[in-house]
């Protein structure tokens, strides 16, 4: 081969080659741009699944949590009388009245203030009775201890003479709260 060959066969291999190169990084640029770019999406994957198996850890405690606050509102839902059940709440009061030694003027149902948006209604106890300080006492502490959430609303304490055991009169409001369904809501009285 003469010398002339020789260069030009040399040139076309270099030229094939250096062609072969270009395309070869050119390509190999690609990919790895493409590499970088699956590998970022891949750890952007990985957040993201961390996040959600986070958030379904969450759901669960979440769930488990409404499920106790379920269980807790109609735990006391119980504690809140039915309309039905006011009359027999107030024979109730009148019972403990006469075991702690009060002497009951009066003991009757009140006004009924509705919060259908907490679906409840406060009903107010109309009482007034005499007694002394203990007996006040004793009466005050068995209405707390009722199965029936009842609480002293506004008492009016008054005495006629001072004394070692004065004769108490007492008017006021007891005031116990019931339970408002769904389509009770608008009711009040």
């Amino acid at each position: 081969m003469k010398p002339e060959e020789k260069k030009n066969v040399a040139a076309v291999v270099f030229l094939a080659a250096a062609i072969l190169v270009c395309n070869y990084m050119l390509f190999a640029r690609s990919i790895g741009f493409e590499i970088r770019r699956l590998r970022e999406e891949i750890v952007e994957i990985e957040n993201k699944k961390r996040a959600a198996l986070s958030l379904l850890r969450r759901m669960k405690q979440i769930r488990a949590k409404r499920e106790s606050v379920k269980k807790e509102i109609e735990r006391l839902k119980r504690l809140l009388p039915k309309e039905k059940d006011l009359p027999g709440l107030i024979r109730a009061i009148a019972a403990l009245a006469e075991m702690s030694g009060v002497d009951l003027n009066r003991v009757e149902m009140g006004r009924e203030v509705a919060y259908p948006e907490k679906h409840y209604a406060a009903v107010n106890i109309k009482v007034s009775f005499t007694s002394t300080y203990p007996q006040l006492v004793e009466f005050l502490e068995r209405v707390d201890s009722l199965d029936r959430l009842v609480k002293p609303e506004k008492l009016n304490v008054r005495t006629k003479q001072m004394s070692d055991n004065p004769l108490l009169t007492v008017s006021g409001l007891l005031q116990t709260y019931r339970y408002i369904e769904g389509m009770e809501k608008g009711k009040g009285r």
